[in-house]
């Protein structure tokens, strides 16, 4: 499937002014559809949940995934693969390493995860009634989310290796960051698609070796999965140190 398939679908739903990205938001949608990605954070351009919507059931010919739209505030809109639910849930088949922020410390084991993947549960649960989720509309929804640290079920479900934690104001914004990027060429695509991007401090109580070993074990994962698809033409996991930086997911 190229984007000239599409393109006419993505034309009539999204305005001309925010043409320019049509492809990236393609390659994006194409990757869930592989299950290259679990979920993705939108935030090309202003788009409603109803419009979201309507693209994608638009598009379920040529991207069949089942989707759900997870908003979590204005700016906040995650499309979701369901598929990926229930291996999201099983704390045997997702395995993330959580960086605690308060401690500077590194766990598989946290306690936010429990409440990550009953929020999950939830939503599994929930998916047979509704597949969209709006705080401005769905009062449970919103009261839901309240209590949730948004940076890392955002990590969580964005399928990140590496989350972070923090229950008050931290210095990330003050300290080194050692970023992670993983791109992809997909064909017909001109350019590289990033697909995931995030950090971790570098900090004398945060073992590097483990975090190194930890992110090559995820990449090595996903690259069996990115092997399968003959819509990959190649992809690459770099490192960037980041001095002083605004910190990322």
């Amino acid at each position: 499937m190229k984007f000239d398939d599409v393109q006419k679908i993505f034309y009539k739903y999204i305005h001309r002014r925010y043409h320019r990205f049509c492809r990236e938001l393609f390659a994006q949608l194409l990757c869930l559809n592989l299950n290259i990605k679990s979920a993705y954070l939108f935030d090309l351009f202003p788009y409603s949940i109803e419009d979201m919507r309507n693209l994608l059931n638009n598009l379920s010919s040529y991207l069949p995934f089942r989707s759900i739209i997870l908003k979590y505030s204005i700016n906040d809109l995650i499309i979701m693969n369901s598929s990926q639910l229930l291996k999201l849930i099983d704390d045997t088949s997702t395995s993330v390493l959580v960086i605690d922020l308060n401690t500077m410390t590194t766990t598989n084991c946290h306690p936010m995860l429990d409440e990550i993947r009953n929020h999950l549960s939830w939503i599994n649960y929930r998916q047979h009634e509704q597949i969209d989720f709006d705080n401005e509309t769905n009062e449970e929804w919103s009261h839901l989310i309240q209590s949730l640290n948004h940076t890392t079920i955002f990590g969580y479900l964005l399928g990140y290796p590496l989350i972070y934690f923090y229950s008050s104001n931290s210095l990330m914004d003050v300290m080194t960051l050692k970023n992670f990027r993983l791109s992809v060429k997909i064909k017909d695509l001109n350019y590289e698609t990033l697909l995931y991007s995030f950090s971790c401090p570098i900090h004398e109580k945060i073992d590097q070796q483990q975090i190194e070993l930890f992110v090559n074990q995820w990449f090595s994962s996903l690259s069996l999965t990115m092997n399968e698809s003959d819509m990959i033409e190649h992809y690459h996991l770099d490192q960037h140190i980041r001095e002083q930086a605004t910190w990322c997911l």
